[in-house]
């Protein structure tokens, strides 16, 4: 999930340019670690610096375990049952600098049950967040996540829902 800075057509070029990139690094076999750093240098020396922000999830299906890269990426968020998790924190965008590392590496595992929740900076969670009662399709949530939380204005709101469920089993 890749949010361009600023808002308007300028914005989603800038964003569809970066998931393009990553999507074409990953294909190739560029583990994603790699492939963030790729990109952050890429943007730096075209100077596009700070255009996007990056936020990545690596998802291993046979074992649920999980691999959040964000690199000025807003918090995502785990729900379980009961509770919420806030996954990261905000760091600078890629583009900014060709020295450190904006990256930021969050490990979690899914279990049965669980939902991961990864949002661009238009979907306004806030520091704490509380999801809807019962257990929602992930299309259904995603909706509803955006009806609730989408930021007034004219930034974008983009919302990724991923829920691990068993083969044969929709939702």
């Amino acid at each position: 999930l890749c949010d361009g800075m600023g808002t308007g057509a300028e914005a989603a070029v800038e964003a569809t340019r970066a998931v393009r990139l990553l999507r074409q690094m990953l294909t190739a076999g560029l583990p994603p670690r790699f492939a963030m750093g790729s990109l952050n240098s890429q943007l730096v020396l075209t100077g596009q610096s700070g255009c996007v922000t990056a936020d990545l999830a690596e998802v291993r299906l046979d074992t649920g375990q999980a691999s959040l890269y964000k690199w000025g990426a807003a918090p995502s968020w785990l729900l379980r049952r009961k509770e919420t998790v806030k996954l990261g924190d905000t760091s600078l965008p890629p583009g900014l600098t060709i020295s450190e590392s904006g990256e930021r590496v969050a490990r979690l595992s899914l279990c049965r049950g669980e939902t991961l929740v990864m949002a661009s900076d238009g979907v306004a969670f806030g520091e704490t967040f509380s999801a809807p009662e019962g257990i929602y399709p992930t299309g259904a949530l995603a909706e509803l996540l955006l009806k609730t939380y989408a930021a007034q204005g004219e930034d974008d709101a983009t919302l990724a829902v991923i829920r691990l469920e068993p083969l044969g089993k929709t939702g």
